[in-house]
């Protein structure tokens, strides 16, 4: 699964670690690292290996990947097509897909404390209340298909 190999560029060395797992052929998996010291390499690549036997691990690392921002431009792309948004609308949909740090957040871990934390962020700049309403309702009409937020801290 795990592939150590020793690169070295402008005369620094690096141990990069590359994990990949396929299934039916296809790479369904991919993840890479790298470090300064082999034993650290390794002992990186052993345990991440471990971490992703677990059962259900995998499907997690998978989604991790998906982020707000990618969720925002799936909801564009699928109701384009249907209703046109109008020009003001469209303009806040991708005014959220680039703001950080939402937009580059895991889409799938997102919980109502980092709302919250958004809605915080956003008045602090001076932004008004119907506004910040407003990154709120693109965020649940984006998430619908997923039912909604999750409720449950980590």
């Amino acid at each position: 699964m795990a592939s150590i190999q020793y690169r070295e560029r402008n005369g620094a060395g690096r141990w990069v670690v590359q994990i990949r797992i396929k299934r039916k052929g296809r790479v369904v998996y991919s993840q890479s690292r790298s470090f300064i010291k082999e034993p650290v390499a390794r002992a990186w690549a052993d345990k991440r290996e471990a971490e992703l036997r677990v059962p259900g691990a995998l499907e997690r690392a998978q989604s991790a990947d998906v982020t707000v921002c990618q969720v925002l431009k799936w909801y564009e792309a699928d109701y384009d097509g249907a209703t046109k948004f109008g020009r003001s609308n469209l303009s806040h949909l991708k005014f959220m897909m680039g703001y950080e740090p939402l937009a580059s957040r895991s889409a799938v871990d997102l919980i109502a404390v980092d709302l919250v934390g958004h809605v915080r962020q956003r008045r602090s700049e001076g932004t008004g209340p119907a506004t910040v309403n407003n990154d709120l309702i693109w965020l649940r009409g984006a998430y619908w298909p997923w039912g909604g937020f999750k409720r449950d801290a980590h």
